[in-house]
């Protein structure tokens, strides 16, 4: 692995916590409460970053473009999807390539009443087999710009028709390229937000 990656191990390297390792913080939106189990070497494990949120308060704008089954890609403890799983009208499957991640994301899935279905590894595309009608996700940027590429072009083979992806990203760390890379792949894409130097981009496969 190499100097950058180390930089960002919490996205490839799975460290082993015992449970006792763990701890809980609390998160309020719109009049619903949230507790999330988080523990160290995860990514923001203290609060939901500010992208995630900026992502979410987007959605929650627009929700009524998101129903039926959702894919939470890179999906970390799984706040995108359990805090979006309150108030729309959709199943989620969750993945990410980091196993702690995960057991921490189905306990907050649980722990939340959230409306899941799978929560699996998956290192970017490779687990995934089915199709959704919409993929939403933080993805990890600042690991380089291969894998986001690599996450870009394969979410049209995992939308279903008229199905939509929703990706945050801010300015500084390429939003314009990754605008351009969307429209290239389904000739579309639209800002649904701009805050703080934070991007929603929205892409439909017509």
């Amino acid at each position: 692995m190499d100097t950058q990656s180390n930089n960002f191990k919490h996205y490839f390297v799975s460290t082993k916590h015992d449970a006792s390792e763990f701890f809980k913080f609390k998160f309020e939106l719109d009049g619903k409460n949230f507790e999330f189990t988080s523990c160290s070497d995860v990514f923001s494990k203290n609060n939901i970053d500010e992208g995630s949120l900026v992502l979410i308060k987007t959605i929650l704008k627009h929700q009524e473009l998101y129903s039926g089954k959702i894919l939470d890609m890179s999906c970390g403890y799984g706040a995108i999807g359990v805090i979006l799983s309150a108030f729309l009208d959709a199943t989620f499957d969750m993945c990410d390539i980091n196993t702690l991640a995960l057991e921490l994301c189905k306990i907050n899935a649980q722990n939340n009443n959230a409306k899941t279905d799978k929560i699996f590894v998956s290192d970017m595309w490779q687990n995934v087999d089915a199709t959704y009608d919409a993929v939403v996700s933080n993805p990890p940027i600042k690991v380089g710009k291969k894998v986001l590429l690599d996450f870009l072009r394969g979410i049209k083979d995992h939308l279903n028709d008229h199905g939509s992806v929703t990706i945050v990203i801010k300015k500084n760390l390429g939003a314009d390229s990754t605008k351009k890379y969307l429209k290239d792949i389904f000739g579309n894409c639209e800002i649904l937000c701009r805050d703080r130097g934070y991007y929603i981009l929205k892409s439909t496969k017509e």
